[in-house]
């Protein structure tokens, strides 16, 4: 069994610490919502959330959003 040595492999966690934090900033209701030609933000109570996109679009699109 090989043993992960942080020391060598440092640069991975860095990068997937950018990667994550990159995709944390896109908000993928108001993505989705733009593909779905409808602004979440306009939409039931405004917020976009998972909530309020599956009230708005159903259970699908909010589990999708959701996830």
């Amino acid at each position: 069994m090989k043993v992960f040595d942080f020391a060598e492999n440092w640069y991975w966690f860095l990068v997937a610490a950018i990667v994550c934090y990159l995709v944390g900033c896109f908000n993928f209701a108001v993505i989705i919502s733009k593909i779905k030609k409808k602004d979440i933000r306009g939409v039931g109570s405004g917020n976009p959330g998972t909530m309020n996109m599956t009230r708005s679009f159903g259970l699908k699109i909010g589990v999708i959003n959701f996830l």
